[in-house]
């Protein structure tokens, strides 16, 4: 990047468009696609917009006052988003390699090679690890829908660059007791309708957001309970998070030069289906929720999960179809299931970090590719919280996270929450975190 360059991006708090796309998306048969359309049962899409923007269901009136605005469907001419430039990617940046589209091997025993890469220990997360893997797509797209039943040993991906239009990331489940991993087509990142609808909010309100990679704890409960939209037996994020938000609708997407926020319980970026595809549209809908290919029908019980939604929740050990419970007679909109309140961890990776690790094992490899973010634990954490002035119990939870992205902004004018080798001189970190 040329010396002017490098001052335009340092101008700027969020990314301008760049970067090559990898091979296009291969989406599921015309006819198995087709039965998408119309399944999410709102009538209106803008209905399902707003119902699945962040603020949740007793903000939603709030959110609707914002219909004067103009919506990205709407424009004459639709902005698009792009993936950020390797050097200021908020998931890839720390690890200093560019894109490629070499095709690698997802095994058990490379996730768990990424995991202590990062220095995640593999017994607390369970015997059903929930798992993502942003910017990856399947080298060979499932093409009918019993593709999605099955439990196998490896997976081959390729990188992708996500557009926030397509789906580009694989979800899956990691049964720890067979080592066998469970895989479908889905997004880890906001769809470019809520993009451009958080830049017209500006600061006033919240409509998306990023999560970036990391350990995070979930448990069974009804995605944005009280709508039309709703979903009984999704996954809802119970942890605290450090998120990133876009505000500018020029530049639609994120990277290191974003704005963070640090949230409590009130940010639900979920587990749960995609719902329907229409012409024109995003494939999927999510304002940061993590989502899978499918839906949930019909409209007035969403008791059937369907396609890579429903074999999900089964490889999660969840039923097909989840008993659904109306507590109140008098607000039928409001459900819960039979399973609520099951607890599940998630590990949110990207497929560059998969690829990296996935070649030969060595000392210099592991020095390079040694990091410690949102999950990490043990000793040298407890000498990283130290370092911070924080109480060292080990742990790399959301005060952390958020003591390094502070830190990162003072000395680096960009933030990850990563904290690896090459970045210990210019955090003013002891070197002796790695050694």
């Amino acid at each position: 990047m040329t010396d002017r360059k490098s001052k335009a991006w340092s101008r700027r708090r969020v990314l301008v468009a760049g970067g090559k796309v990898a091979a296009s998306y291969v989406l599921p048969s015309a006819a198995w696609a087709s039965e998408l359309k119309g399944e999410d049962g709102v009538e209106d899409p803008e209905d399902l917009y707003w119902e699945q923007a962040e603020p949740p269901p007793s903000d939603f009136v709030r959110t609707r006052s914002l219909r004067d605005w103009p919506l990205w469907w709407k424009q004459t001419v639709r902005p698009t988003a792009v993936w950020a430039p390797d050097g200021i990617s908020t998931d890839d940046a720390h690890l200093g390699q560019p894109y490629s589209a070499d095709e690698f091997v997802l095994t058990a025993g490379l996730l768990r090679r990424a995991l202590q890469l990062t220095h995640i220990p593999e017994a607390p997360l369970g015997d059903r690890v929930l798992f993502g893997v942003r910017a990856a797509q399947h080298a060979e797209a499932p093409t009918k829908p019993q593709s999605y039943t099955r439990w196998v040993d490896a997976v081959r991906l390729l990188e992708s660059r996500p557009d926030h239009f397509r789906m580009r990331c694989v979800l899956g489940v990691w049964n720890r007791r067979t080592d066998q991993l469970w895989t479908g087509v889905g997004s880890t990142i906001c769809n470019v309708a809520y993009l451009f609808g958080q830049a017209k909010a500006k600061h006033r309100d919240k409509l998306c957001n990023l999560l970036p990679a990391g350990v995070y704890k979930y448990q069974v409960g009804t995605h944005r309970n009280g709508a039309h939209s709703r979903q009984p037996g999704a996954f809802r994020l119970a942890s605290k998070v450090a998120i990133q938000r876009n505000y500018d609708e020029r530049q639609l997407g994120f990277s290191t030069k974003d704005y963070w926020e640090f949230r409590d319980s009130d940010v639900s970026d979920n587990i749960h289906a995609a719902y329907g595809a229409r012409t024109g549209m995003p494939t999927y809908s999510s304002a940061g929720c993590q989502v899978l290919e499918g839906t949930a029908w019909p409209p007035a019980t969403r008791e059937h999960p369907t396609r890579a939604w429903k074999h999900f929740r089964v490889a999660a050990g969840l039923k097909p179809k989840p008993k659904i419970i109306v507590p109140n007679p008098e607000r039928p909109m409001f459900v819960r299931t039979d399973e609520d309140g099951r607890r599940y961890t998630y590990v949110l990776l990207t497929a560059r970090e998969l690829r990296l690790a996935s070649r030969p094992a060595s000392r210099a490899t592991a020095l390079r590719l040694a990091k410690l973010r949102r999950g990490s634990r043990g000793p040298r954490v407890m000498a990283l919280q130290a370092a911070l002035r924080l109480r060292p119990d080990g742990d790399f939870g959301p005060a952390t996270q958020r003591a390094v992205i502070n830190r990162q902004m003072v000395y680096l004018n960009q933030a990850d929450g990563v904290v690896t080798r090459a970045r210990l001189s210019g955090l003013r970190l002891p070197a002796t975190l790695f050694s």
